[in-house]
């Protein structure tokens, strides 16, 4: 027979029992929920979108020389470009003349916000570390990346620098046609001025230099020399200070507008007087 005291003590581990498994379950449920790692997962999201983060692109043109952006919003742009161009595969020695067969390749660095860098290179597809980018439907996005590259490197100051003793420079009078090769003295003179042009890029300011740059007063052609071979690169004086300048040696030839005083320069040159 059991007696009170044993039913009691029965119910008492009963309750201890259920009581030690409900801590368990719940301590166990704990575990699972920590197990998920919240915080981490956010972290690594986090680590994962900073690497994808450009904050500085610097970038060379064996014609222009360098270029540099830290601007967000251009770097942004320039991001969101590349972006829409397709993963072609990986380098090997056979993609690998793509790159070799064109001297107006450009490459560069593309540094990280946390810390990474890539190189890249541009010429008829993207080449960022050890992938290609492109293919023949992504070719107007290589176009768009090539011209945004080149609006930064092609900037008064690189012109400016492309007038060198190494390079050879003429001043042909579009009224006569009459050429002058311009000597060091001259050179100084010239590069003096197109370093203080400001380029156009604003569509209302562009607008404006076509209606208003006026007739062609002179022709300044720079023939860089890249040892296999020239690129010619034309300046176009206009009479009200607007300057077109011209790059013979790409596919596809842009009119660049700059503005700057240098008529004054061009016509002392022309007249032996300098």
């Amino acid at each position: 027979m059991i007696t009170k005291k044993t039913l009691f003590s029965i119910v008492y581990i009963y309750i201890s029992a259920i009581l030690i498994v409900t801590i368990l379950v719940i301590i166990n449920q704990g575990k699972k929920y920590n197990h998920l790692y919240v915080i981490n997962d956010r972290e690594e999201v986090i680590a994962k979108s900073e690497n994808r983060t450009p904050i500085k692109l610097e970038f060379y043109s064996k014609v222009w020389g360098e270029g540099v952006i830290e601007d967000n919003k251009i770097i942004q742009n320039i991001w969101n470009v590349i972006s829409e161009i397709p993963k072609s595969g990986e380098i090997n020695s056979y993609n690998q003349s793509i790159y070799d067969s064109d001297y107006n390749e450009i490459t560069g660095t593309i540094l990280y916000l946390n810390g990474i860098k890539s190189n890249f290179s541009l010429s008829n597809t993207l080449k960022i570390d050890d992938y290609n980018y492109g293919d023949y439907y992504s070719k107007p996005y290589l176009n768009k990346l090539r011209s945004d590259l080149e609006e930064i490197v092609c900037s008064p100051q690189n012109l400016s620098g492309l007038i060198n003793e190494r390079n050879k420079v003429t001043i042909v009078n579009n009224a006569n046609d009459i050429t002058k090769k311009c000597g060091e003295h001259d050179k100084n003179g010239l590069r003096r001025r197109i370093a203080e042009f400001t380029s156009i890029h604003d569509t209302k300011e562009l607008q404006e230099a076509i209606k208003n740059k006026g007739k062609v007063e002179y022709h300044i052609k720079i023939y860089v020399d890249l040892e296999e071979g020239y690129n010619i690169i034309n300046i176009d004086v206009y009479e009200n200070d607007y300057i077109v300048v011209q790059d013979f040696g790409k596919e596809i030839t842009k009119a660049m507008y700059m503005k700057g005083h240098i008529l004054d320069v061009c016509r002392i040159i022309n007249n032996n007087k300098m």
